[in-house]
C-alpha cells in the first residue's frame, strides 16, 4: 500500500490540491512579511508608475548624480522614452496601477498575480519530473516546490522572477514535447512561452535559440527519420518567439536611431559584476549594494554628469560602462578572473557577501537544492535513462549552462540563483520517494 494512497489521486487532482495548498503558504507569507502599505517596487514599478502618469516607458537612470544641473533634471518626470528594462513585468504592473490606480489595491493586485504565477509553476516541475523519473518523484518534487521557502518569499517582491521561473519551466517542458511527441501544439506553446520569456529576460533572445538549436540537433542526429517534421516544429517556435518580442526590437531600434534589442544597458549589468570593488555576489566587497555612486566611483560619476540629456542618454550611459569594464579587464586581468572564478562558485552555493544570503535559513534551502539535483541526476543515469528523457536532459542542462555562465562572467544577484534552482527542483523529489519507499517495504515485512 503506497503512503497516503497517493497514487490513487489523479494528476489533475493532486496538482489542483497542491496549487491550492501553494497559494494558501504564499498569501499567508504574504500578509506575514510582505509590506503591503509601501513596497519596493524597483524599476519596475517606477516605469510603470510613469506610463500611468503618461511619461511613456521611461525612467531617470538609477545614479546619484554630483552636477546640480543632473540633480535638477532628476527631480522631475523623465523627458524622453527608454528600455531600461524588459517590458512585461513593468507593463503588467501597469494594468494593476491603470485598474486600481497607484494605490494599496494595485500593490496586492500585483502580489496577487506573483502568487499566482508561482503557483503555476509546479505544473511543469510535475510534468517534468515525472518524465525524468516517474510519478512518485513529481509528487515530491511538487510538494518541495510548494514549500520552496525562496519562492514564497519571492511573491513578496516586484522583480517579476515569480512570472519568469515559471514561464522557463513551462519553455522547457514544452521544447521537450515538441520533440518527443513531434507535436505542433507543444511547438506553439514553446513558442509563446519563449517569446514571453525574452520580453522579461532579455538575454533569452539569445539563449532561447541555441537551446533550440542544441536540442533539436541531437534530435535529428539519433532520429533522422523525423528530420522533416522536427525541422517544421523548430521553424514554428523560431517565428513565434521572433514575432513575440519584434515588436518592442523595432520599438527600441525607432526610439534610438539604432538597431537595439530588448534592453538599452547591457554594459551596466556587466559593470556591476566587473569592476574594482565588485565581489563577485550581490553586494560589492563593502558588502554593500552595487551601484554607481560617488562615494566609490567619483570620477565615473562625473562623467555621466556630463553626457547631454537627450533620446539616447542610455545608450550614452552604457557605452560609457562598457569602456570602464574594458579599462578594468585590461588593467586588473587577475584581479577579474579571481572575481569570476568566485561568481561561478557562488552562484552554485553561498554569498557570504550579501546579508540577507547568509540567513541560516535560506542557506538550509540552498544547500539542499543542488545535493538533490546531484542525487537525482546520478540516479537518472544509473536507472531511469531512456531515449526520450535523455532529450528533456540535454535541454534543462543546456538552459544551465548557459545561465551559469551568463551569471558567471556578468553578474550576479540572488533572485538570479533562485531562478536556476528552480530548475533543479524537479530532480529533488527522487531521494524523499525512494525514502518512503523504503520505509513502505520495512512496514510491509
Amino acid at each position: 500500500m503506497k503512503l497516503l494512497k497517493i497514487n490513487i489521486i489523479s494528476d489533475k487532482k493532486f496538482l489542483k490540491i497542491i496549487i491550492i495548498l501553494a497559494f494558501l503558504v504564499r498569501l499567508i507569507a504574504y500578509l506575514a512579511i510582505g509590506n503591503i502599505e509601501n513596497p519596493q517596487i524597483y524599476e519596475h514599478g517606477e516605469i510603470a508608475q510613469n506610463l500611468y502618469n503618461g511619461y511613456g516607458f521611461t525612467m531617470h537612470w538609477p545614479y546619484v548624480p554630483l552636477s546640480e544641473e543632473k540633480k535638477e533634471i532628476i527631480s522631475k518626470p523623465p523627458q524622453f522614452g527608454g528600455a531600461y528594462i524588459p517590458p512585461l513585468n513593468p507593463f503588467i504592473f501597469y494594468i494593476c496601477y491603470f485598474v486600481f490606480g497607484i494605490t494599496t489595491s494595485a500593490n496586492i493586485a500585483m502580489t496577487m498575480l506573483n502568487i499566482i504565477f508561482s503557483c503555476l509553476g509546479i505544473i511543469p516541475i510535475f510534468y517534468i519530473a515525472k518524465e525524468l523519473f516517474n510519478r512518485e518523484t513529481a509528487i515530491f518534487s511538487s510538494i518541495i516546490s510548494c514549500f520552496y521557502l525562496p519562492n514564497i518569499v519571492g511573491v513578496t517582491t516586484y522583480s517579476g522572477s515569480s512570472l519568469y521561473q515559471t514561464l522557463a519551466l513551462f519553455f522547457i517542458y514544452y521544447l521537450y514535447l515538441s520533440l518527443k511527441n513531434k507535436s505542433r501544439r507543444s511547438s506553439i506553446y514553446a513558442g509563446i512561452t519563449g517569446g514571453l520569456l525574452v520580453l522579461i529576460r532579455s538575454e533569452f533572445l539569445l539563449f532561447s535559440f541555441i537551446m533550440i538549436f542544441i536540442g533539436y540537433l541531437i534530435f535529428i542526429y539519433k532520429n533522422r527519420e523525423f528530420r522533416n517534421i522536427i525541422i517544421q516544429n523548430g521553424i514554428i517556435i523560431s517565428l513565434l518567439i521572433m514575432t513575440i518580442c519584434s515588436p518592442w526590437i523595432i520599438r527600441n531600434s525607432m526610439l534610438f536611431g539604432k538597431f537595439t534589442t530588448i534592453v538599452s544597458h547591457p554594459w551596466h549589468e556587466i559593470w556591476r559584476g566587473n569592476n574594482p570593488i565588485s565581489s563577485g555576489g550581490a553586494y560589492n566587497i563593502f558588502e554593500e549594494k552595487m551601484l554607481v555612486d560617488a562615494n566609490h566611483f567619483p570620477d565615473l560619476v562625473k562623467k555621466l554628469d556630463m553626457l547631454p540629456n537627450n533620446q539616447n542618454i542610455e545608450l550614452a550611459i552604457d557605452s560609457t560602462l562598457k569602456t570602464e569594464v574594458l579599462k578594468y579587464w585590461q588593467n586588473e586581468p587577475e584581479r577579474a578572473a579571481w572575481t569570476v572564478l568566485k561568481r561561478f562558485a557562488i552562484t552554485w552555493t553561498i554569498d557570504p557577501y550579501t546579508p540577507r544570503a547568509m540567513n541560516i535559513i535560506y542557506i538550509l534551502f540552498t544547500a539542499t537544492i543542488p545535493f538533490l539535483f546531484l542525487f537525482g541526476l546520478r540516479n537518472f543515469f544509473s536507472k531511469f535513462k531512456n531515449n526520450e528523457n535523455q532529450i528533456l536532459l540535454n535541454i534543462i542542462i543546456s538552459f544551465l549552462v548557459l545561465y551559469s555562465l551568463l551569471f558567471t562572467f556578468v553578474n550576479f544577484e540572488t533572485r538570479y540563483q533562485i531562478y536556476l534552482f528552480n530548475i533543479l527542483l524537479p530532480f529533488s523529489g527522487l531521494l524523499f520517494s525512494k525514502i518512503i519507499n523504503k520505509f513502505q517495504e520495512k512496514i510491509s515485512n
